[in-house]
């Protein structure tokens, strides 16, 4: 086996050992993983490598990295509820629904952004949502036309988000 192969080959393993101790729940949110230079040594490949998958397992929301802390199991956010096309369209058959909805694509969008002071500013603003004067306010003033304009505004940030369109 050459070199390529061999490390093709070992970053699949290292994939399914990350991937798989997070499915079984070995490692929970906010764990942290080895570091990219004891999985390189472990798996004799390059750092490089590493790197490149743990970004690429970044990007698919499996872990999150932190500049000088290291890579960590990512918080899904505890729902259980996914954000795909297919589990928003047409979701909300309530106010309440529509909240527990809109909070969770508000904060998909702030997580995104990998930006703290984008994701301290939406807990600010969810500390106030989760008030009873809010949630009174809310039941109130959504009507159904109302939610269906703010459903079809995230319909249309979802898709271009998915379209990678600015």
């Amino acid at each position: 086996m050459n070199t390529r192969e061999n490390s093709y080959t070992q970053t699949r393993a290292i994939r399914a050992n990350i991937t798989g101790s997070i499915a079984a729940g070995d490692w929970q949110p906010g764990d942290r993983l080895p570091t990219e230079r004891v999985l390189a040594a472990e798996y004799g490949i390059a750092r490089n490598t590493v790197r490149a998958l743990l970004h690429e397992l970044e990007r698919e929301g499996a872990i999150v990295r932190h500049v000088g802390k290291g890579s960590f199991v990512a918080d899904k956010g505890g729902t259980g509820k996914s954000l795909s096309a297919p589990s928003i369209a047409d979701a909300a058959r309530s106010w309440r629904e529509f909240e527990q909805w809109d909070a969770a694509f508000h904060e998909a969008l702030a997580k995104a952004t990998k930006n703290h002071a984008v994701i301290d500013i939406l807990k600010s603003i969810n500390i106030i949502r989760d008030a009873p004067a809010w949630g009174a306010l809310k039941k109130k003033s959504l009507t159904d036309a109302w939610r269906k304009i703010f459903e079809c505004q995230h319909r249309a940030i979802f898709s271009a988000l998915e379209k990678r369109e600015s």
